[in-house]
């Protein structure tokens, strides 16, 4: 009789901890293959250059230092829909935000900070982003800007 009043009670108490343990698993899985849909860190590191246009469609893009939330605001209050909505640490990123004029939507792409420094704030309607070392740090700048 015990034995089954224990394991009424482990069902009871032990059920609902288990879907919400497999709950915040799939949420934090969900959130980090969406920014790692989003993070051009990797392929500066790894290619040296990153070309937007390869992989997202845009009307203009422009680079955004650390802590810059002008970007979204700005859009935000024109109407603007942002898609995959990510928010990482803002600190430690600065970012490329790709807008789309036609359908009004923006992108945020994201650069960590400490492993790549941005070089300028730019905004273009066609950027490739390459990489160089200056003063001992890897620094990202806008290949059309230095044309």
């Amino acid at each position: 009789m015990n034995a089954r009043i224990v394991k009424s009670f482990a069902l009871v108490i032990g059920a609902p901890i288990a879907l919400l343990l497999i709950g915040v698993g799939i949420f934090l899985l969900t959130d980090y293959i969406a920014y790692q849909k989003v993070e051009i860190t990797t392929a500066l590191l790894r290619d040296g250059r990153y070309d937007p246009a390869q992989h997202f469609t845009f009307d203009r893009a422009c680079t955004f230092p650390p802590e810059s939330g002008s970007a979204y605001d700005l859009l935000w209050k024109r109407g603007y829909r942002e898609l995959d909505a990510i928010v990482p640490d803002t600190f430690t990123n600065w970012t490329l935000v790709l807008i789309d004029d036609k359908e009004k939507t923006f992108r945020t792409l994201y650069v960590l900070e400490p492993s790549v420094k941005i070089g300028s704030v730019v905004c273009n309607s066609k950027i490739t982003l390459r990489t160089e070392v200056s003063d001992g740090h890897l620094t990202a700048y806008v290949e059309e800007e230095r044309r």
